[in-house]
């Protein structure tokens, strides 16, 4: 069973009866933005769409096109401090 780390999920009852039940428990680790793939890539899209209103859903999928394609794995290093 995987688990966050939601107060229900640790709570000693909750425990008890996993064990007692033979289940493995495997918490996940604390969320981390900044090692998660699409929080790198939004941010980076976010910085690049300030002040840019997109008239239409064909505005916003060009925007997304374009840009998404030029995402490197080195342009988002440094996307998080």
């Amino acid at each position: 069973q995987v688990l966050d780390n939601a107060k229900i999920h640790t709570s000693k009852l909750s425990i008890q009866e996993l064990k007692a039940s033979k289940i493995q428990i495997l918490y996940q680790p604390p969320y981390r933005p900044q090692v998660n793939a699409v929080e790198i890539i939004w941010s980076i899209l976010k910085k690049k769409k300030e002040r840019i209103i997109f008239d239409d859903d064909k505005h916003l999928k060009n925007f997304l096109e374009t840009n998404l394609s030029e995402i490197t794995k080195e342009n988002c290093n440094g996307a998080y401090r």
